[in-house]
């Protein structure tokens, strides 16, 4: 009976787990569902930076999209994340599947060749971790319904491009631990117009741009967090500016605010995560029906407002007690159960 209970606990958990580029919205104008994306086979992470997986995903459906997607420089550029592949009214992803976004292009002769390989990246935006709100990429991301906004650059070459975001969830990351980041990949097929291509941006390779010892990939999301630094390049921006060096003091502590946190929601995903996400969820989306006609694009014109959380320590050993107790007495019953 137990050993159901917890399965029913880990199915649920797994639920709610991966993600998958979906949608592109352009200007408020949504382009349908996987409409010039290229679709991986199943909706999982890839936890090796250094393999070919990195750069668009693993498994691509095939044959690729035909559709490019029409972008003029300056436009708002909407990428919309669920679970299942297809459907836009799926979950968005696990509230424990906290981690930054970020967005990259690559410039190339036609946004519809297969071979991504050496291709020349550019980071164009980017949401890691803000400690006043205690607020996680990931975090707005579901307050939006799974859409991150970004702004196409007007300073860059007219063009192809394939544009690439990743969504990196630190549930599992720890330091020392190889492999723990699971990180959610796609990539979509641009023309992009309207430019003056006055700039020309600093690039990376992928592999290459992560390293498995970045800092950003062994984070503990579950720890009180004063700076997180997002793996990768800095930003690139049309005036010259970029995004600050976001290395520097990741240390903190797994007590105070945040041992409710590593004793509740992680230890519950974690359990489907590490029992089921790879064999289970992914196996729902080898089998996905055509895509789904329903769209969440109204939520990319909609401002997400961050609320302060704040929770003491001796609130926190309130919840932990009153967590024990509740679990001393259910070992009672069962105890006296087993003797009637």
């Amino acid at each position: 009976m137990l050993a159901s209970l917890l399965l029913l606990a880990a199915a649920a958990a797994t639920a709610h787990a991966h993600s998958v580029m979906q949608q592109i919205i352009v200007d408020g104008k949504a382009q349908g569902a996987l409409t010039g994306i290229r679709v991986p086979g199943k909706n999982g992470p890839v936890v090796d930076v250094e393999s070919n997986d990195i750069i668009c995903n693993a498994n691509l459906r095939s044959p690729l999209p035909s559709d490019v997607i029409d972008v003029k420089g300056g436009s708002k550029v909407g990428i919309e994340w669920h679970r299942t592949i297809g459907k836009l009214n799926s979950d968005v992803i696990s509230k424990s599947h906290r981690g930054p976004i970020q967005v990259y292009l690559a410039k190339v002769n036609s946004a519809t060749q297969e071979d991504v390989t050496g291709l020349e990246w550019f980071k164009i935006a980017e949401q890691g971790f803000d400690a006043g709100s205690n607020t996680w990429a990931t975090d707005d991301l579901i307050k939006n319904k799974g859409v991150f906004d970004f702004t196409m650059p007007s300073c860059i070459e007219e063009g192809d491009y394939i544009m690439r975001a990743d969504l990196t969830a630190l549930h599992n990351a720890r330091p020392n631990k190889a492999n723990g980041a699971q990180i959610y990949i796609g990539c979509s097929q641009f023309k992009v117009s309207g430019t003056d291509g006055s700039a020309k941006p600093a690039t990376v390779s992928f592999p290459g741009a992560y390293n498995p010892d970045d800092e950003g990939l062994h984070t503990n999301p579950f720890q009180k967090i004063t700076n997180y630094p997002i793996p990768g390049p800095k930003t690139f921006s049309c005036d010259g500016s970029s995004q600050p060096d976001n290395s520097g003091d990741n240390t903190g502590d797994n007590t105070g605010d945040n041992a409710g946190d590593n004793t509740g929601d992680n230890a519950g995903d974690n359990t489907g995560d590490n029992t089921g996400d790879n064999a289970g969820d992914n196996q729902d989306d080898t089998t996905t029906s055509a895509p789904d006609a329903t769209s969440t694009s109204d939520s990319a014109t909609k401002t997400s407002t961050k609320k302060t959380k704040t929770r003491t320590k001796t609130e926190t050993a309130t919840v932990t007690a009153a967590a024990f107790a509740k679990r001393d007495s259910s070992t009672k019953c069962r105890a006296k159960r087993g003797h009637a």
